[in-house]
């Protein structure tokens, strides 16, 4: 799907990827030679925040294993390392193609294919991975205000971890700095440039790899937000007053990406408000607790991610109790002919299965009838065989719950035939 003439034929579209330097270690050869194998990307710039340990274009450009394409690869060596977070931008704005990803060499993303397969369905968006932990506050932090004029819908995301964004969004951005005689810290630039866009990043859940971290920078989220009510009311230049982008939050029902990086859990239920509405006061709407939230630790170990995560003895928590109609499912990268259906869930289940099943061929959305086999003789795990009308290769699957539940509901794991997450 994503060699190089897949992507001529498919019009997908070239990426620069930035690299943010901080550490001494060997982390940024890793992460260099490993999207070194992603056809999509098609230039990328190193910025090295420690000029006293310099880097040299040479140990990057080495023979591509993969013998796919061609990286056009750049050093840039930082000469202010408080520049920070600030670099990722600066560099974007002056990437040959419109669209980056951005992340700093604290750890690998293993998940490039999925996020660059949400980001070309809404490529105007920002599309960002938010760690387990901080997904909570990332949703929390999707806020709404009209005031007058002014129409804020603007939302909070740290894309350190990996991000794509459109190259002309950091070029307003480094305009929109330039404009607002404010002090901030340049380290914290992400949570700038996410809010100052007065649009909601398409966030997903994702459990990465990495040590424990410093809290997230609230006061310098909070400064941003006032300075952008500021900037619309006062009307500064490169500050947009716009209608929310589509999707809108409603819609957004693509929550995490498959261990194996080869699907998107797909999901209607949501623990979450659509987003925060601001009162007049704002401190307090965003600081009280509100007991209908899942707290941290649950969606640490009962998020979204749980469900694909490849694990069968962790599970995805709905929260909320399941109403007729509501869904979950997978879109796949790629397509495939599934005739076997298994579903690792906790609560128990008899042979008829309380959904109604359908996926999307080249012709549409078509019922997928099952029937239970002789080997689906545990209750937790449940296994089908399917029969999607039309027969096609099937490149996403819903299942839709056929009638309201007593209590929540919790999936482990699912597999179509041979394809088990």
């Amino acid at each position: 799907m994503f060699i190089p003439s897949a992507l001529e034929h498919n019009r997908f579209i070239p990426i620069t990827a930035v690299i943010l330097r901080t550490r001494q270690d060997q982390g940024i050869h890793h992460i260099v030679n490993y999207l070194h194998k992603y056809p999509f990307i098609k230039e990328l710039y190193i910025y090295n925040l420690l000029p006293s340990h310099p880097l040299h274009l040479q140990d990057f450009e080495q023979p591509n294993r993969w013998l796919l394409h061609k990286v056009d690869i750049s050093v840039i060596e930082g000469t202010d390392q408080e520049k920070g977070v600030m670099a990722l931008f600066s560099t974007c704005a002056l990437a040959t193609h419109g669209y980056c990803f951005i992340q700093d060499d604290r750890s690998l993303h293993l998940h490039m294919d999925t996020l660059y397969t949400q980001f070309m369905r809404y490529p105007e968006l920002i599309h960002v991975n938010a760690r387990s932990e901080d997904y909570i506050t990332h949703r929390r932090w999707q806020l709404h205000r009209q005031e007058g004029h002014v129409d804020i819908h603007a939302g909070y995301a740290t894309l350190r971890h990996g991000a794509i964004i459109p190259r002309q969004q950091a070029q307003r951005f480094l305009n929109q700095v330039a404009v607002v005689q404010t002090t901030w810290s340049n380290q914290s630039a992400d949570a700038y440039f996410t809010l100052w866009s007065n649009s909601y990043p398409y966030i997903l859940s994702n459990p990465l790899s990495l040590p424990a971290e410093q809290n997230l920078p609230y006061h310098d989220m909070w400064h941003a937000f006032e300075s952008l009510k500021t900037a619309l009311t006062d009307q500064l230049p490169y500050f947009v007053d716009q209608n929310a982008r589509d999707p809108p939050l409603e819609q957004r029902d693509v929550r995490t990406v498959c261990a194996n990086d080869k699907c998107l859990f797909v999901t209607n239920l949501d623990p979450f408000p659509l987003s925060t509405t601001l009162t007049t006061d704002m401190t307090t709407t965003l600081t009280t607790t509100d007991m209908t939230l899942p707290d941290s630790e649950f969606w640490l170990h009962r998020g979204y991610h749980a469900a694909v995560d490849g694990d069968s003895g962790t599970c995805w928590n709905t929260y909320r109790i399941p109403q007729e109609g509501d869904y979950f499912g997978l879109d796949l990268i790629g397509n495939m002919r599934a005739s076997r259906l298994l579903l690792d869930v906790r609560q128990p289940i008899n042979d008829t299965l309380p959904f109604r099943i359908r996926g999307l061929n080249a012709n549409g959305w078509v019922d997928c009838p099952v029937t239970p086999t002789d080997s689906s003789r545990r209750r937790r795990r449940l296994i089908f065989q399917m029969q999607c009308a039309d027969g096609l290769p099937i490149s996403a699957i819903r299942f839709f719950f056929a009638n309201t539940h007593q209590r929540s509901f919790d999936l482990c794991g699912l597999g179509l035939d041979n394809f088990i997450i």
